[in-house]
């Protein structure tokens, strides 16, 4: 899945990882404690998944209905995604065709499961600043 993001560059998605915000929880509601632990432990759980890749966690929102209990969005989709062209412009690769910029995101979303992938995948990272976030790779 190749998506164009807003900055002009075009990344693929080279993993895709979905899954409940809480799945772990299995009495009671969200809360903040919940949600601190969530959002703690994402970074390693994210390495694990894209362990050479620079990590970045896009903002959730928080539903504040119940004060008591602050629910993040309800999906979560972690992604590994690259780009064939490299954020440092000037840097001359030895192999430039084994070379490239990578990031692996974080991005709490609505339920997605009822709209296509490539749609809830393009909402999510589209304003990503890639040459911001993303680091050079040379295999």
């Amino acid at each position: 899945m190749e998506i164009q993001l807003d900055c002009g560059r075009t990344v693929s998605v080279e993993q895709l990882l979905y899954r409940r915000t809480y799945y772990t929880v299995v009495d009671g509601q969200p809360n903040a404690v919940a949600n601190d632990h969530i959002l703690r432990t994402l970074p390693r759980e994210i390495e694990r998944i894209a362990p050479t890749c620079p990590i970045h966690i896009v903002p959730p929102g928080l539903e504040e209905s119940d004060p008591d209990h602050p629910r993040l969005p309800p999906d979560l989709l972690i992604l590994e995604l690259q780009c064939r062209e490299r954020v440092e412009r000037g840097h001359k690769p030895r192999y430039p065709w084994l070379s490239g910029s990578a990031l692996a995101v974080a991005v709490f979303t609505g339920p997605c499961l009822d709209r296509p992938m490539v749609q809830v995948v393009y909402e999510a990272i589209r304003s990503l600043s890639w040459d911001v976030l993303a680091e050079d790779y040379e295999d």
